[in-house]
């Protein structure tokens, strides 16, 4: 089989309530939370890894979609110091209550990627 052009890794979600957590988020390996449901004082930050054959500046953004697909807000998502990895960040405080997904893409030229993480803010 042929290795993809331009791909997506499934999304790591991790979670903060408190600054000693958040201050952990810039470590090398912070825990993960797989849980999907966050309090409004939570913060979150999302990791993902591009990878494949074509690669070499692919533009990676991201967006806030609503339970129904509709784009709320553009995200902003920042490469990190490990080449291909990309993360954002999200204080849902800043969002209503409901459910909503983090939309990840990434083109380069007629290549597309996606990556989704729906969540709900209670």
């Amino acid at each position: 089989p042929s290795a993809a052009a331009l791909a997506l890794s499934t999304p790591i979600v991790f979670r903060a309530r408190t600054p000693l957590e958040l201050r952990a988020l810039g470590e090398a390996a912070p825990p993960v939370h797989a849980g999907r449901d966050f309090e409004r004082g939570d913060r979150l930050r999302v990791r993902v890894q591009l990878y494949g054959t074509d690669v070499d500046g692919a533009e990676v953004s991201a967006s806030l979609l609503g339970a129904r697909g509709v784009s709320l807000a553009a995200l902003p998502i920042a490469g990190t110091s490990t080449p291909g990895r990309y993360e954002l960040d999200l204080a849902p405080s800043s969002i209503s209550r409901g459910q909503f997904v983090i939309a990840i893409h990434a083109r380069k030229g007629t290549e597309r990627a996606e990556a989704l993480v729906p969540f709900r803010v209670r």
